[in-house]
């Protein structure tokens, strides 16, 4: 059986159960399923076979007791009328009379209405009865029995009078017999609640507390209205919503220690036979009485370890792999996409990268003066490349000092005899262009990347390019003197730039092939590191680049270097000489200036640029809209979604299972915060539950390999963190009317379930099927006493959620191989029933709480789009299945309170009749109209990645999240994990256009 724990304290008014009963029915869409047990015979099930919803007679069911509107004994007394009119007030008996139920009154004979009606007196000790007239509605069942019923519920533990006179007179004028009875009320047995006796429970704020700071908590409670001495309490007993000790803890009872209402109910809970859950906590006193009623009274607050920066990324909150077969396939793409001009990364192309930042200043201490040189002027060169130890390349110049410089080459010149000498050479880098497509072939790539995970620790990588052009500076100093003219230590500056396939036609793809080590810092910024020595070929191998470099000077001249300036006079003047010895040295430079230039491009260009891609991933982060086809206030919620790779990443190789895997630090949160934000009363944040330290991600690299693709861990944390910022910042604050419904049925198609429920939010139809022959719903101002306009039958309804406490969750642990579900926490979820006239003002009719904790599965299918709405076609979506039986708990409490400004039940709905309506409701129709709608949630088309922008328009880029390409699912865990955790997983669609080019993801509108 399931656990219906639900209030016995439920107040309605006869005629006003019928409210109730459809709305709800709607607000189970929070999230709450039971058992499928239906009574075959009840009315619901007539009703929902008007609907064509099928029913099922063959489970048992939950055998709830009728309710009934008054409180009547079993006969009339002996010679009841017999002499003259008599009347009798038709109630079991005359104390602890229920305060919420009408009062009936039975005659011997048929009455005159209007004379009963002026003559009928109903009191308390003191004052009238609230409202105007006679205090409440009469209501004839027949023209012998009355039905007195009160605007407001009765006094509690107050003494009432009622009488009629002589001046009541039957149909046929006789004169009814005079009439008086006293009778007192039950008390109301309202409590307050407190934690650690200071901590008022039961308010409108979150209530949570923290287990590392409160280890220990005590609930002390009180009674609101005690009643002093004897009272008719039987028992007393704390039960916790969802404990396996379903007993409870007895406080007090006839056999055992007395029920004193005037005394102070202390109970340690943590260390109790209840102690608190991680997550929500729903504690209810169970309060037996004489008569058999069960009253309960509830506290109920969140409790745990809190992560109290809710705002900031959850440390080492799950893991990832990139598996060589997808995921590293897609990073080359990216960057290949990335030099062909596709987009902007950061709103900068690939050449702007690859030439930041400029400076013109020199590394002091290190590279050739280049200052006083003729006139020359140095131009800005990029930091980028060079080979200082530290910070930016800053040129190549050298380790240290200024010998032996970056280079050194043997020059010679010829006039009439040829001289030689040793020059030390820096270069610099003053300009690269990376040409987005090859001249002239339109169909040609220029620039390929391809990455694999060679070994544990070992990245092996390939960089192809066909055409690109480099512009260098060298500044030379030679060591000895040529001719005898030109000195030792006269300097030099030489230009030139070098071409890849220069005049090829069609050009070749020409490759850097080399292994590296991916490190990853505490910033999650990645690193690449050459293995050394680089001069290894089988460490880096840029010979198929240099082989096929072409310089040319300024003036044009190919296999050229332009001499700029000298502080030589006679070499100035000897110009073609002193380039010529410069011309003699290219050929020996170039491998050597290639190799440098290429090692930073993998070393630092590439992750330059990899590390701004993944760096938008942490900040500002990847902002996620709800889906706009989701009802209000949910549709378009915007979800911020940070992710950091951890500094435990590296490459991994274990037999067949390759790529590359770490730990993420990942927070998803509010993109957008709203100015009126939920609050908390006592501990901000939320409860979470995974242990410190980066999770394993052994096992979930083990299938790395059957399981192609992005492989993704995540603790039940992130999903706690995702639902704490949509209800701090309202995006659960839903009203669920006839819109509501509409807006989900765009989606979800048409349903027999949703025809009900739409005739549910109308007053008219809720009162015909479940109070037939009441047709109008009376009630008074809450503070003024004045009556307000009846409720009409075409009245719409809405239920208002509003989650007072934040929600949390936990996964199970599982048995074998399986995967984990998810148990939610719903505390606090308060219902207010509003009405709608047809002028689209409202009116409150009850305030209702509930609680609850419930298990389900969850997936990812394929969305089947039932309206076959071309917007939803090929979509992936979220599938959630709530679970029926005993591993689900739910409490509902009617907020007592009909007087006063703000009073939540200002039309004193019975509490006792709501439980009699919602019991055959919740099994018939709750869980099939929530699994309804939550069975396919389409999730969106394409993720927006505003780092990525279209080169021309500047709109944000974003990756096709269609089932076309890609499609999400999710993986069974073993027992033998630490914790469970969600694992799932993004893989190419076979046969699409992604299998092939995983590229294509990447769409720039």
């Amino acid at each position: 059986m399931i656990n219906k724990e639900k209030s016995g304290v439920m107040k309605m008014n006869g005629k006003k159960v019928s409210i109730f009963a459809g709305i709800f029915a709607i607000s189970i869409f929070l999230g709450i399923g039971c058992s499928a047990d239906k009574n075959a015979g009840s009315p619901l099930n007539s009703v929902l076979s008007l609907f064509g919803v099928a029913t099922d007679t063959t489970v048992s069911t939950n055998v709830v007791a009728p309710y009934t509107e008054t409180d009547t004994p079993t006969s009339l007394p002996a010679n009841f009328g017999t002499a003259a009119p008599e009347a009798v007030l038709f109630i079991s008996s005359y104390s602890e009379v229920d305060r919420y139920k009408s009062i009936e009154i039975r005659f011997s004979h048929p009455m005159n209405k209007a004379t009963v009606q002026a003559d009928l007196v109903l009191s308390p000790s003191t004052g009238v009865l609230a409202g105007p007239g006679k205090g409440g509605e009469f209501y004839w069942a027949s023209s012998s029995r009355l039905v007195f019923d009160p605007y407001r519920e009765f006094k509690t533990n107050e003494q009432y009078t009622f009488s009629l006179t002589n001046a009541s007179k039957t149909i046929d004028g006789q004169s009814l017999t005079s009439y008086s009875q006293s009778f007192t009320t039950e008390p109301d047995y309202l409590m307050t609640n407190k934690i650690n006796t200071t901590n008022v429970l039961g308010g409108t704020n979150d209530v949570t507390f923290n287990k590392a700071t409160t280890p220990t908590l005590t609930l002390t409670s009180t009674f609101t209205n005690p009643v002093v001495g004897a009272n008719s309490i039987q028992s007393i007993k704390l039960k916790h919503m969802g404990d396996t000790n379903t007993g409870g803890i007895t406080i007090c009872s006839s056999s055992g220690v007395a029920c004193d209402m005037t005394g102070t109910i202390t109970t340690n809970l943590t260390a109790s036979a209840l102690p608190p859950f991680v997550g929500g906590n729903a504690y209810y006193y169970e309060i037996t009485v004489n008569s058999g009623k069960i009253f309960k009274r509830f506290a109920t607050f969140n409790y745990g370890n809190v992560n109290t920066l809710p705002n900031n990324m959850i440390a080492k909150g799950g893991s990832i792999i990139l598996d060589q077969a997808q995921a590293m396939p897609f990073l080359s793409k990216v960057l290949e996409r990335f030099t062909a001009g596709n987009f902007k990364v950061t709103n900068q192309t690939f050449n702007q990268f690859a030439s930041l930042p400029p400076t013109t200043v020199r590394r002091t201490g290190y590279c050739i003066d280049y200052s006083g040189i003729g006139s020359f002027t140095m131009p800005s060169y990029i930091r980028t490349y060079g080979d200082s130890a530290t910070g930016y390349g800053d040129g190549y110049c050298g380790p240290a000092g200024d010998e032996p410089g970056g280079f050194t080459q043997e020059g010679c010149a010829t006039l009439i005899f040829t001289s030689c000498t040793d020059f030390d050479i820096d270069v610099y880098i003053t300009g690269i262009n990376v040409y987005t497509n090859v001249a002239g072939y339109p169909a040609l790539q220029n620039i390929g990347v391809s990455m694999v995970a060679n070994n544990t620790g070992e990245l092996g990588f390939n960089f192809k390019g066909k055409t690109l052009a480099v512009d260098m500076v060298m500044i030379a100093r030679s060591r000895g003197s040529l001719f005898l003219v030109i000195g030792a230590g006269n300097r030099f500056v030489f230009s030139t730039t070098a071409y890849l396939n220069y005049n090829d036609a069609p050009p070749a793809d020409r490759s850097t092939i080399g292994k590296a080590s991916l490190t990853v810092d505490t910033n999650g910024d990645a690193s690449l590191n050459i293995f050394t020595p680089i001069t290894n070929l089988s460490n880096f191998n840029t010979t198929d680049w240099s082989n096929n470099l072409t310089v040319k000077d300024r003036d044009g001249r190919v296999n050229q270097v332009k001499l700029e300036a000298t502080t030589s006079g006679l070499a100035g003047w000897l110009a073609g000489t002193t380039e010529g010895a410069a011309n003699g040295m290219v050929p020996s430079l170039t491998p050597l200036i290639t190799r440098s230039m290429l090692r930073n491009f993998i070393e630092d260009v590439a992750p330059s640029v990899l590390n701004s891609i993944i760096g938008s991933l942490k900040n500002p982060g990847v902002n996620i809209a709800l889906p706009s086809y989701l009802p209000a206030p949910l549709a378009n919620f915007p979800l911020n979604v940070k992710i950091q790779l951890g500094s435990d990443s590296e490459v991994r190789v274990t037999g067949v299972n390759k790529g590359i895997v770490g730990s993420i630090d990942l927070g998803i949160t509010a993109a957008s915060p709203i100015g009126s934000p939920r609050t908390h009363q006592i501990t901000s944040g939320f409860v979470v539950s995974k242990p410190t330290g980066p999770m394993s991600n052994i096992y979930q690299f083990s299938k790395s390999a059957a399981n192609p693709g992005l492989l993704l861990s995540l603790t039940v944390d992130s999903i706690t963190q995702a639902a704490y910022h949509l209800w701090k910042n309202r995006a659960l604050d839903l009203n669920i009317d006839k819109g509501f419904i509409d807006t989900i049925k765009l989606y979800a198609g048409t349903d027999p379930l949703f025809q009900l429920t739409e005739s549910l939010i109308k007053v008219s139809p809720i009162i015909n099927i479940l109070a037939p022959g009441r047709s109008q719903l009376i009630g008074i101002n809450p503070t003024t006493g004045a009556l307000v306009p009846a409720i009409s039958g075409t009245d719409d309804i809405i239920i208002k959620v509003d989650p007072i406490q934040a929600p949390n969750g936990t996964l199970k642990p599982v048995t074998g191989t399986a995967k984990p579900k998810l148990e939610v926490n719903f505390t606090d979820i308060q219902l207010s029933i509003l009405g709608k006239r047809a002028d689209n003002s409202t009116y409150l009719i009850s305030t209702a709480r509930a609680s609850l904790k419930g298990i389900a599965d969850f997936d990812f299918v394929t969305f089947s789009n039932p309206t076959n709405n071309p917007a939803f076609a090929n979509l992936n979506a979220l599938k959630i299945v709530i679970s029926n039986g005993p591993t689900l708990s739910y409490t509902l409490d009617i907020l007592e309170g009909s007087a006063g400004a703000g009073a939540p039940n200002p039309f004193g709905l019975d509490p006792k009749g709501i439980l009699a309506v919602v019991d055959p409701l919740v099994p018939s129709l709750i869980v099939p109209l929530v699994n309804n709608v939550l069975k396919e949630i389409p999730l969106p088309a394409s993720i927006s990645l505003p780092a990525l922008t279209n080169p021309s328009n500047g709109n944000p880029c974003g990756i096709i999240t269609k089932t076309t390409h890609s499609f999400l699912y999710t993986l069974p865990i073993v027992d033998t994990e630490p914790y469970p955790y969600v694992f799932g997983g993004l893989r190419l669609t076979a046969g699409g256009p992604a299998a092939s080019d995983p590229g294509v993801l990447v769409t720039c509108p």
